[in-house]
């Protein structure tokens, strides 16, 4: 007996094909780009903080030396001093920091809108605190379809102020 393949499961062949080979990536949902902005936001904050103390350890210390006899290098047809080299290096550092602060500003401002929420806190405790749902459901002593249906429920809002053009090209428009 021959077996026959349907249109979509040749698609679903190629696709995965692709998608194996990198040629196609998969593109995520705004829900999904959301959840992963939230986990960022710790790993961001300890960035910053990573950048901080580097910036004060420079200040205070200067670069390690790899060798005693470099005194310049050569840049893009500049030749940088140490001071420089120092100076780009904090620049850069900083530069980081303008970046990541307003990352989580922008994240901060979103969640502001919903701090009155009754399960506003499943946001920290899950991708801040990464709690799991049963241990968020103890904390609001509650069962976890609860805290699935509300987390999903906030993230589903959060989207909307976080990604706009995602959430309305997602609804077909």
């Amino acid at each position: 007996m021959e077996s026959v393949m349907s249109e979509r499961d040749i698609v679903i062949i190629v696709l995965d094909e692709l998608k194996r080979k990198n040629l196609i990536h998969e593109v995520k949902s705004s829900f999904k780009l959301t959840e992963q902005a939230l986990y960022l936001v710790p790993k961001i904050k300890q960035a910053i903080n990573t950048n901080k103390n580097e910036i004060r350890y420079i200040k205070e210390h200067g670069m390690p030396e790899k060798s005693k006899s470099i005194t310049a290098i050569h840049e893009g047809g500049l030749i940088l001093d140490k001071q420089d080299m120092l100076d780009n290096k904090i620049n850069n550092l900083l530069q980081a920091n303008i970046l990541n602060n307003s990352y989580i500003n922008k994240i901060n401002n979103i969640l502001n809108n919903f701090k009155d929420d009754k399960y506003f806190e499943i946001i920290e405790l899950k991708y801040y605190k990464n709690k799991t749902r049963e241990e968020i459901a103890n904390y609001f002593s509650c069962d976890e379809k609860t805290i699935t249906r509300n987390k999903n429920r906030l993230i589903n809002e959060i989207k909307t102020l976080l990604f706009p053009n995602n959430s309305i090209d997602e609804l077909g428009y």
